[in-house]
């Protein structure tokens, strides 16, 4: 059987799937993809306290990496406001959560809520709210890996078309890095493993 996809999404969960070495080797690690936790898609809904979905969260074990992803080269390599203001909040989350002695999210809510509106102009989600389980269960599963929390664009040429020549971080620091894919017919489809 074959699975055919086609789009940033598919294009994405390739690169993820089949080319974490090669990522991994392009962000500077060594390379233990084994030892690496990808967060596919993750979302944190949209409006009022939630902020959106990443491409992907990928930890490993000096560093957890907030991407998003752009196959197009029509596409500038900068990345829209609220994509990095989605950025800057799961910054201030991951890093209080390391920094906090806390016991549950209830605690963090308590502890840092006044900051987060002042920051944010938003209110940390309630407890048990869908939000809430969401990013407590994504922030705990990050605390094991690396410290550094870098931005990262992922950019995945369109088809069989060669990239044009990217910088290595964009104008607002997001490190740029390109995975090639090989499609499948001509028509810009790739085949995903399953």
């Amino acid at each position: 059987m074959k699975l055919l996809s086609y789009g940033e999404d598919a294009y994405t969960l390739w690169a993820l799937t089949t080319n974490i070495a090669s990522l991994l080797t392009q962000l500077g690690d060594p390379g233990e993809p084994e030892n690496t936790l990808i967060f596919y898609r993750p979302s944190f809904g949209r409006g009022s306290s939630c902020f959106g979905e990443f491409d992907a969260i990928i930890g490993i074990s000096y560093a957890v990496y907030l991407v998003e992803a752009k196959w197009s080269q029509s596409l500038q390599n900068d990345i829209p406001k609220k994509q990095e203001k989605r950025h800057k909040i799961f910054h201030w989350y991951l890093d209080k959560w390391r920094k906090s002695i806390h016991a549950d999210w209830e605690s963090f809510k308590r502890l840092y809520d006044t900051e987060y509106r002042k920051e944010f102009n938003k209110s940390i989600p309630s407890v048990n709210s869908a939000l809430a389980c969401n990013l407590e269960f994504t922030l705990k599963q990050l605390d094991s890996y690396g410290s550094l929390i870098e931005d990262v664009l992922l950019f995945i040429p369109k088809g069989d078309s060669s990239p044009l020549p990217l910088p290595s971080v964009n104008s607002i620091g997001f490190r740029v890095i390109t995975i090639s894919p090989k499609t499948v017919g001509g028509a810009g489809y790739i085949e995903l493993p399953f």
